[in-house]
């Protein structure tokens, strides 16, 4: 139920002819900093994961984020972007855009 209502809103959102309308499909999204889940079983998990992170992202980086970087990806879509519907690595790549264009503003 929850993907056709996802679905649905999203194809609603695509239809109202934004000009700066995106679609964030992150897959793992590990918190970073301090962030916790106030979900028991979610927060257990993520301790297990977050182990494994450097391996995860080493293994699958194309399918793996942090929640830092899904900020800075929002935060970066405002210049705009030419896909509509990003995964992680473009999420991941805005995020790099936006550390670069910071950096180049010190």
């Amino acid at each position: 139920m929850w993907a056709r209502v996802k679905g649905k809103t999203e194809n609603a959102i695509m239809a109202m002819e934004f000009t700066k309308a995106y679609l964030l499909r992150p897959g793992y999204i590990h918190p970073m900093k301090g962030i916790r889940s106030r979900t028991k079983l979610y927060a257990i998990l993520y301790d297990v994961l977050g182990i494994f992170f450097p391996i995860i992202k080493w293994i699958s980086p194309h399918k793996v984020t942090t929640s830092v970087n899904v900020g800075l990806a929002h935060i970066e879509l405002l210049n705009g972007c030419n896909k509509r519907i990003l995964h992680a690595v473009e999420i991941n790549e805005l995020a790099e855009r936006n550390h670069l264009r910071r950096a180049r503003k010190s």
